[in-house]
């Protein structure tokens, strides 16, 4: 599975503002499930009427023989998975590049994933990221977000947090929350050449209501410091805690300051110190030195909270 990639992080008055630029979806996607996993058929596995997960192998192995491409990719998910029967990266990846070949999208999405991350095939990211583009060309969205996160971070392919930002638009247009959240901290920072925090705020609403939780703890921020949108601490606040109680420890990290310092909630020192004690614990790095409101402590990156993987039933 492709490991996260770290977050960019921002500090404003002590906050970790523009929560997080997730990594790498990876893994195996659930068919039209959003961004999470591997692309494999629309039915659960072992939930074809009363037939057992075997059957459903052996069912979707003639259909793909008969040229069914969502079977390909589909079988590929159980084998890539182990799911029922034996593991074998390998024929999974074959099924997908049997799928891809004939323009099924999810397959070569999934075989994007097969080389980036060496599995079953020998690992090569200028591969995987042209895979992603032919994904994304075919309308798969969460191939428009992979291949955003090779622009970002010159995987496979020259660094350009330009045409990042073009993918990661294409891939929220095309309903995946992250790419949303993430183009958000883009404007948020100007990290493509625009600076708006109007747009950012937009961004994450979307990711939010999509229900990615750091657009949430995003939009919750802006909401806090009046950055791009009229402020509204009560908001912004609840906003943050949704993204803290989904376990999102950067957000619980800023929790734990809204506690601390006494804003819209109770001063409570000791529930303060605990949540920036688990923050910490989970690697959020300015949560280990909390800073004061008189000297705040700049953020440092911390690892993304999730990575989202391959397409699966």
């Amino acid at each position: 599975m492709a490991r996260p990639i770290s977050c960019i992080v921002a500090s404003q008055g002590g906050f970790l503002a523009w929560l997080v630029i997730a990594g790498f979806a990876s893994g195996v996607v659930a068919s039209v499930a959003g961004c999470g996993a591997r692309a494999s058929s629309t039915a659960a596995p072992g939930a074809v009427g009363a037939l057992p997960v075997e059957s459903e192998a052996a069912r979707l192995g003639r259909s793909c023989d008969a040229g069914v491409l969502d079977a390909c990719a589909s079988l590929g998910s159980l084998y890539d998975a182990g799911d029922a029967v034996a593991r074998d990266p390998a024929r999974a990846s074959a099924l997908y590049q049997r799928g891809c070949d004939g323009g099924h999208s999810r397959s070569c999405y999934n075989l994007g994933v097969s080389y980036q991350d060496g599995s079953g095939v020998d690992k090569d990211e200028p591969l995987a990221a042209s895979l992603y583009r032919k994904a994304c060309d075919g309308g798969f969205g969460v191939g428009c977000y992979n291949l955003a996160v090779c622009y970002e971070r010159g995987i496979g392919q020259a660094r350009d947090l330009t045409l990042a930002a073009t993918h990661y638009q294409r891939a929220c247009d095309l309903g995946e929350p992250p790419a949303c959240t993430n183009l958000g901290v883009y404007f948020a920072n100007g990290l493509a050449g625009e600076d708006n925090p109007q747009k950012a705020v937009a961004l994450f609403a979307r990711g939010c209501d999509g229900g990615n939780l750091p657009g949430c703890g995003g939009l919750g921020l802006s909401y806090v410091m009046g950055a791009g949108v009229a402020k509204d601490l009560e908001r912004g606040v609840a906003l943050v805690r949704r993204a803290c109680d989904g376990k999102l420890q950067a957000a619980c990290y800023n929790l734990g300051l809204f506690y601390l310092e006494g804003v819209v909630v109770a001063k409570d020192a000791a529930r303060g110190a605990a949540l920036l004690q688990g923050a910490c614990a989970a690697g959020v790095v300015a949560a280990c030195t909390p800073p004061t409101p008189a000297s705040p402590t700049p953020a440092s990156p911390t690892p993304s909270p999730s990575a989202t993987p391959k397409a699966a039933p």
